[in-house]
């Protein structure tokens, strides 16, 4: 591959693990961020304008961040359902019983590995305390569809960014 500086996502230069372990027939995953909580204008902040000022005077910015939300879109297996491929959701049929099973496993993380070609250095981001909040149990059969796609909802508290080494990857 010749010398890019530009990041490309797909042949494993970025990777993405639940619990340490990678997803299996992982599509995309698509993380949203966090949003600053409160305000009154609902974006984390307030502007104030004085009776008889005819411009804002000041703006007023919140110092906490609501949940990140994480949507991973995994291919079903013959065997089971997309989900149960995570850590503590196997046999798992429906969301409630994703939620009695999650209230067993303990803090989850996941992970977004960036490897740069060539590069022993690595960075990503670190997500804490994962919940699954969301899977798609429903249907579409249609004659011409080939394969189905799940998506998996999952929030995290907060986020930690690392940079570490590894094995160059070409």
């Amino acid at each position: 591959m010749a010398t890019t500086n530009i990041r490309v996502v797909g042949s494993n230069f970025t990777t993405f693990n639940y619990n340490n372990m990678p997803l299996l027939w992982l599509d995309s995953v698509k993380i949203s961020g966090q949003a600053v909580v409160g305000g009154q204008q609902g974006g984390g902040y307030e502007t104030v304008t004085p009776l008889g000022s005819p411009y804002v005077q000041e703006v007023v910015t919140g110092r906490i961040l609501g949940p990140g939300r994480i949507t991973c879109t995994v291919r079903e297996a013959w065997n089971a359902p997309a989900w149960q491929q995570l850590t503590g959701l196997a046999g798992t049929n429906d969301l409630a019983a994703v939620f009695a099973a999650m209230a067993t496993t303990g803090n989850i993380s996941c992970t977004m590995i960036i490897k740069p070609p060539g590069s022993t250095t690595w960075r990503g981001q670190v997500y804490n305390n994962c919940t699954v909040v969301g899977i798609n149990d429903g249907e579409t059969i249609d004659i011409g569809t080939l394969s189905i796609n799940r998506d998996i909802e999952i929030l995290y508290t907060n986020k930690v960014p690392f940079t570490g080494s590894g094995p160059a990857v070409y």
